[in-house]
C-alpha cells in the first residue's frame, strides 16, 4: 500500500517549484498559443494551514513563476477560462464575468469502487486494486479517440488513488455544459455505487452498442486476474449478487450453481464460479449477459460532476500530493500496464536525487537541467512531447483559419469590383 508522507515543508517546495517544476511547459500547455487565453484562466492554491486562494491569474510566465515561489502552494488547481482576467472579476458586472472555456476533464477515484475493491477500502491503494484503473485507462482511452474523434488526451495520475484526464482538443474546450453532460452520460455506464455491492444490471439485447462492445472486449482481457486478485464471487453473498444479475431466462442456473458452490467452496473459487456463468452465458447465445457483467464489475465509475461544470477546477499535473508526498505526473495511456503508483517519485526522493547530483553537475555539465537528473525526467519530457504535438496542431488551425480568411475577404473584394 502507498504509504504517507509527513508534512510538506515550505522550504523543500520552493526548491522542488524553483529546480524541477515545468513552469514554461505548463504555460505553454494553458496558453494554447494565446497569452490572453492564458491570463484569463483561473488558477486556486493551497497554501499551508489550508489557506485556500481561488480566481488567481496571471499575465505572463514571470510572474506565474514568481506566485509558485512566493507562496510555495501545496496543491494548485485549474480552471476554466473566463470572459476577463479572474483577478479583475470585481471590475466588472456580475453577468460580464463568465466561464468561457475548459478542457473536458475526467475524474476516477478507487473509493467511487469500494463495492467491487475488495483488497482495500476508502483511501488505501495497493497493486490489486490499481487493475481498475488500468482498465479504466483503456477502456475510455479507446473511446474517446475512437467514439469521439478526440486526439490531445493528458493522463496524469492524482499522487494518490485516482487518476485525471485533460482532453485538449479545442472542440473539447469549447463544449459547453449540456454538451459535456452528454459526452459523459454516453461513457457512463455504471453509476458510481453507494452500496457495497454491485447494482443489479438491466437486461440488454443480445447486440450490444458497439462502444459497450469494445469495452467489454478491453475489460475481458484482464477480468480473470482481477477475479482472482478481489475474490469477486469467493463468499456466499458476493455469489448470490453475481447471480441475481442474470435475467430470468438464466435463471435455472442459479439454484444448481450455489448448491454445488457452497456444498465445496474449495472446489469452486472465484475464477472458476465465474468462467461457469460466463460459459452458461454465452453457449446459450446471450453474449450480452457477459458483456453487461463485465461491465457492471469493472467499468470505469465516473465523476459526473466534476466533467460537465465548466468552471469546475481539478488539480494540476505535478502537483505534490499532500498526504503521500508523490507527483502528480502524466503517463502514457498505451503503457498504463507498466505504469506503478509506488514507482511515482516523491518530493524527498527528487530532493534528494537533486542533492547527490548537484555537484556532479556543476563540475561537469553546468548546462544540464536539473530535472534531467532525476525521476522526473521521463514524466516531463512525456509532457514535453504532449505540448509540442498539441501546439503544433493550434498553429495549423490558425494557420487554416487565417487562409480561409484571406480566401472570403478576397472573394469579397472581387464582388464588390463585379
Amino acid at each position: 500500500p502507498l504509504t504517507m508522507c509527513a508534512e510538506l515543508l515550505p522550504e523543500e517546495l520552493a526548491t522542488y517549484y524553483k529546480r524541477l517544476y515545468p513552469t514554461h511547459l505548463m504555460v505553454q500547455w494553458l496558453s494554447y498559443r494565446s497569452p490572453a487565453y492564458f491570463a484569463n484562466r483561473e488558477f486556486s492554491m493551497t497554501l499551508h494551514d489550508d489557506i485556500y486562494l481561488r480566481f488567481l491569474s496571471y499575465n505572463y510566465e514571470s510572474e506565474f513563476r514568481g506566485a509558485l515561489l512566493d507562496r510555495r502552494p501545496e496543491k494548485i488547481d485549474i480552471g476554466a477560462v473566463y470572459s476577463c482576467r479572474p483577478r479583475d472579476r470585481a471590475t466588472v458586472s456580475g453577468g460580464a464575468f463568465q466561464a468561457k472555456e475548459k478542457e473536458l476533464v475526467i475524474d476516477i477515484d478507487l473509493t467511487d469502487y469500494d463495492g467491487v475493491r475488495l483488497c482495500c477500502s476508502d483511501a488505501r491503494v495497493c497493486s490489486k486494486c490499481w487493475l481498475f484503473m488500468r482498465i479504466a485507462v483503456q477502456v475510455l482511452d479507446r473511446a474517446l479517440r475512437c467514439d469521439f474523434g478526440f486526439r490531445h488526451l493528458l493522463w496524469v495520475y492524482s499522487g494518490r488513488r485516482g487518476i485525471h484526464c485533460w482532453i485538449c482538443d479545442r472542440t473539447a474546450r469549447q463544449l459547453s455544459a449540456n454538451a459535456r453532460t452528454a459526452v459523459i452520460e454516453y461513457l457512463s455506464l455504471v453509476r458510481r455505487p453507494g452500496d457495497k455491492q454491485p447494482q443489479q444490471g438491466q437486461q440488454q439485447p443480445p447486440k450490444c452498442h458497439p462502444s459497450v462492445a469494445a469495452a467489454a472486449d478491453a475489460i475481458r482481457r484482464q477480468f480473470d486476474d482481477l477475479v482472482r486478485q478481489q475474490d469477486l464471487f469467493g463468499t456466499k453473498d458476493r455469489t448470490r449478487a453475481l447471480l441475481a444479475q442474470l435475467p430470468e431466462d438464466l435463471r435455472s442456473v442459479a439454484d444448481t450453481a450455489v448448491a454445488s458452490w457452497l456444498a465445496d467452496p474449495d472446489a469452486y473459487p472465484s475464477l472458476k464460479r465465474w468462467k461457469t456463468i460466463s460459459k452458461f452465458a454465452v453457449s446459450r447465445g446471450r453474449q450480452d449477459v457477459e458483456q453487461q457483467l463485465l461491465i457492471q464489475y469493472a467499468y470505469p465509475r465516473l465523476d459526473v460532476g466534476v466533467s460537465t461544470g465548466v468552471n469546475h477546477l481539478l488539480k494540476a499535473p505535478f502537483c505534490v500530493h499532500p498526504k503521500t508526498g508523490r507527483i502528480c505526473v502524466p503517463f502514457d495511456p498505451a503503457a498504463v500496464d507498466s505504469f506503478e503508483p509506488d514507482s511515482v517519485p516523491t518530493l524527498a526522493q527528487l530532493l534528494a536525487e537533486l542533492s547527490s547530483a548537484s555537484a556532479q553537475q556543476q563540475q561537469q555539465k553546468p548546462h544540464l537541467m536539473a530535472y534531467k537528473s532525476t525521476s522526473l525526467k521521463a514524466s516531463i519530457e512525456l509532457f514535453a512531447k504532449f505540448v509540442d504535438s498539441l501546439r503544433a496542431d493550434e498553429a495549423q488551425a490558425a494557420d487554416g483559419a487565417a487562409a480561409a480568411g484571406a480566401a472570403l475577404r478576397d472573394a469579397s473584394n472581387g464582388g464588390e469590383i463585379l
